[in-house]
């Protein structure tokens, strides 16, 4: 690999830019309506996304709405549980394996109606996202207090929001995962394709739900504005989804798992597989990363296999410099060992489920947030990048020493998720308006305060870097 790093790193200014843009200007919110009583694609030009149209009293949120089909017969489906996991305090103290479907539901974020009586006209756009915590069995999205906080934010802008919860369930390689060489182990393989699954099977299950009339007391949905997000796990699950779209490839990166846990578009949830999903427009990258077939080591074989996908979808993300487990770039892994690297658990249809180690820890090449926008611009797409030069996997805990706050002001984790709201509900307006950005789409410690739909990226003199490293 170059040394981007190092460059980087000489080409970033440590002083912090305390700019305070990013806190909320004083808008009236009855005066904001009367100003624009219809949110359509014609009038988004006119709204600075930066801040809230509806206050938090105009907003209703439904909790634990169920999304899968009650009456699910396919052996494939299981939500599995294991007590062998690093988090301190287990949630399962023995290992489990059922059909229980409690765990596929959903929260919806959206404005009342007395609020925006205009849904009928003008549907809101949606925005679906699945919360960070590693597959972790004790975090689910009702402990991930910023992303919800987010999705209220989001609701503030205009956007009917969806919180989707997805089975869980895995084991890490050793004490410490974080250290070189990484290793995936098929329990996190096996996580991750039933939450693609899950997620997949939301997104149609909340689209048919609209067309069924199930929120017609509440909202109604614009199906060509739907955008998906993620943070984390939930990140790596959206991402994938989206840059790994067809089971070719998905087989292509885990050759196995198909045959045990069936199609990604599997049929458990209320909408069936045979529900044709409009494109997704614009994708919120939370320090996460997809993965492609090890074998892969060169730009040119990067590209071709990205090339596979039906389309490509717009990105903005949100990444530590100092984060160990998405890279800011790209990387190889390597699968663990045995016993981590097969399993029959919880496998009905017979055999086991095994990923095949390579050698020299290049089983699978990560693509992280900056390789990833490579991919997305060569492909004639938008794409913008945040990098944080001192933050680590996820924001950093509140106190005296916060530092992710991507050159701004912010000072705990609820500010800096307000700042990555106010930016990516701006990329998404030049998406929705299909403006065209001509400004610097990669920001290291620097804030951009591009809005409205103002193609020119304003970044006050920062140090923004332009170019595109791959390898």
């Amino acid at each position: 690999m170059r040394t981007f790093q190092f460059s980087l790193i000489h080409l970033v200014k440590r002083t912090k830019l305390f700019a305070a843009s990013f806190i909320l200007v004083g808008f009236s919110c009855a005066s904001l309506k009367a100003q624009v009583p219809c949110i359509n694609t014609d009038n988004y030009c006119n709204l600075d996304l930066r801040n809230p149209i509806f206050n938090d009293n105009d907003i209703q949120v439904l909790t634990d709405i169920p999304y899968a089909n009650p009456n699910i017969t396919s052996t494939n489906y299981h939500d599995v549980s294991y007590n062998l996991d690093e988090t301190t305090n287990d949630c399962h103290p023995v290992n489990s394996c059922t059909q229980d479907i409690s765990s596929l539901v959903f929260d919806a974020y959206f404005p009342k109606k007395t609020a925006y009586p205009y849904y009928e006209t003008c549907p809101l756009p949606c925005f679906m996202v699945a919360h960070p915590g590693g597959y972790a069995e004790c975090i689910s999205k009702e402990q991930t207090t910023d992303l919800t906080y987010m999705c209220r934010e989001f609701a503030h802008r205009g956007w009917c929001v969806f919180n989707i919860e997805y089975r869980r369930g895995r084991i890490v390689y050793g004490t410490d995962p974080l250290v070189f060489p990484f290793y995936k182990t098929v329990f996190q393989e096996l996580a991750g394709y039933r939450g693609a699954q899950d997620f997949k099977g939301a997104a149609r299950s909340i689209l048919k739900m609209s067309d069924d009339g199930y929120f017609s007391n509440y909202f109604k949905l614009d199906k060509e504005k739907m955008f998906w997000g993620g943070q984390s796990a939930g990140a790596g699950i959206v991402v994938g989804l989206c840059y790994v779209q067809n089971q070719s490839m998905v087989d292509a990166v885990c050759p196995t798992l198909s045959a045990h846990l069936g199609s990604i578009d599997a049929d458990y949830y209320y909408a069936p597989s045979t529900y044709i999903l409009p494109t997704v427009k614009g994708v919120y990258n939370g320090w996460g990363d997809f993965q492609m077939p090890g074998s892969i080591t060169t730009h040119a074989q990067a590209t071709a296999f990205f090339a596979q996908n039906n389309y490509i979808i717009p990105v903005i993300c949100f990444q530590g410099l100092k984060d160990q487990v998405t890279p800011y770039d790209q990387r190889p892994e390597g699968y663990a060992p045995n016993p981590y690297n097969s399993t029959n658990y919880c496998l009905d249809l017979g055999g086991t489920a095994s990923v095949t180690l390579g050698g020299a820890n290049h089983d699978l090449l990560i693509i992280g947030p900056k390789a990833m926008q490579c991919l997305v611009q060569n492909a004639g797409k938008l794409a913008e990048v945040f990098i944080d030069i001192d933050m680590g996997h996820g924001l950093d805990g509140n106190g005296p020493n916060y530092a992710s706050n991507f050159g701004t002001s912010a000072i705990n984790t609820i500010q800096t998720s307000l700042y990555m709201v106010q930016r990516t509900c701006c990329f998404f307006q030049n998406i929705i308006t299909g403006t065209a950005i001509t400004g610097t789409s990669y920001f290291v410690e620097c804030e951009n305060y591009r809005h409205s739909c103002n193609p020119n990226d304003n970044d006050n003199g920062c140090n923004a870097i332009n170019t595109c490293i791959y390898s």
